[in-house]
């Protein structure tokens, strides 16, 4: 029993998020527990001396858990945290930062394009973390571009622990294959691109690029820093997956994310590289890991809960609707996030008993098909729609 001198406390790692639902959310893990309303009452209560009559009377069976889960912990320092405020609502859970366009690859399926270098202030992107973090925000995107080619990356990467969400640091790994610099990372999470074996990922990234990809595996693996990779199916890398999923659990990533280039960017007209969608389906369902906490009570199509700022300060729904921004930097997120154009399930022509889990998909290749309330041809294949 700990003694009258200790306080009933959050972990370091965890947060009282105000979502839809009132949760607690753990970076570390990047795990989201809901909260019924009487443990919400005590966690905004917080910190309480643990032998205060509040705590003694909390429901025994939660407080166990949330002890052995590593929510809550006793701690010899009373130090209040600031009340959070609701998020919006739908809430925003997931932001893009995108902070340079600048990058040492000329990857074949960039939906950015060929773009002059352009770099987010530092002042801004504090100014974006602040206001996530007031938002609720639960995953910061760190993009590019390559992040790492910002010419102040290393002030920008000493902000990654002051605020309460995940930071995950989207790279090609070229300069992750020094393992000075990956020593030198604060980000929760990294996530590598990988989209082949050898000759077929640098038939999309470049000559050389697949060796340096590894050896940042290798170097990242040898760290506290979790590790993910994304991997974008081409008709180069089709007969790849057995082997890289080898080497995907062989370096003990805890996500994969496969997916399909966009028609965007350097990708339209490169049908020779594209993949056929008949046989996309059972890749994508290699995927494995979280990532995302979806609302499944939510009426909103796919992407309700993540929107995007460019590297020139504009916000728009993702990086793949950058021509048609609904804000600024200098406005706010909170308004750029108001001004999300979005999509209600009920306004999807889809036709499939999978439309609660899918959300549709993609609204951006549903568009390009055709019809912005269609279908999107990549999940419907993941499902295995297409003949």
């Amino acid at each position: 029993m700990p003694s009258a001198q200790t306080y009933l406390t959050l972990s370091p790692d965890c947060s009282l998020r105000l979502l839809e639902e009132p949760c607690i959310y753990d970076r570390a893990r990047d795990e989201l527990y809901e909260l019924d309303t009487e443990a919400k009452h005590l966690i905004e209560c917080l910190p309480l001396r643990s032998d205060s009559r509040q705590a003694q009377d909390t429901d025994k069976e939660f407080l166990r858990f949330c002890l052995e889960e590593g929510l809550l912990l006793h701690s010899p320092e009373c130090r209040p945290r600031k009340r959070p405020r609701q998020s919006p609502l739908p809430s925003l859970r997931y932001l893009l930062l995108h902070i340079t366009t600048r990058c040492n690859l000329r990857c074949a399926h960039c939906f950015l394009g060929d773009v002059e270098s352009v770099d987010l202030t530092v002042n801004d992107i504090r100014r974006v973390m602040g206001e996530f973090d007031e938002l609720q925000g639960l995953r910061l995107l760190v993009s590019g571009g390559e992040p790492l080619l910002h010419p102040e990356f290393w002030e920008i990467n000493d902000l990654f622990e002051r605020y309460s969400f995940r930071t995950v640091l989207l790279s090609n790994g070229t300069a992750l294959a020094d393992p000075g610099i990956v020593r030198r990372l604060r980000a929760h999470e990294v996530q590598l691109s990988l989209d082949g074996v050898g000759p077929s990922h640098d038939a999309l990234r470049g000559a050389g690029s697949f060796q340096k990809t590894l050896e940042a595996l290798e170097n990242l693996a040898d760290t506290d820093i979790d590790l993910s990779v994304a991997t974008m199916v081409h008709a180069g890398n089709i007969s790849d997956f057995e082997a890289l999923e080898k080497i995907v659990r062989s370096a003990g990533v805890k996500e994969w994310n496969i997916d399909v280039p966009s028609p965007a960017g350097r990708w339209r007209g490169k049908g020779a590289l594209m993949a056929d969608m008949r046989e996309v389906g059972s890749i994508l369902n290699r995927s494995f890991g979280g990532g995302v906490h979806h609302d499944e009570r939510s009426d909103w199509a796919c992407g309700a809960h993540l929107c995007a700022v460019m590297a020139d300060g504009s916000i728009c729904k993702c990086g793949l609707y950058a021509d048609s921004p609904c804000g600024t930097v200098s406005e706010g997120l909170e308004m750029g996030w108001r001004n999300v154009r979005r999509v209600r399930l009920n306004e999807l022509r889809c036709d499939c008993e999978l439309i609660d889990e899918c959300r549709g998909g993609c609204r951006y290749r549903a568009e390009v098909a055709g019809d912005r309330f269609g279908k999107d041809p990549v999940m419907c294949a993941a499902n295995g729609l297409l003949r």
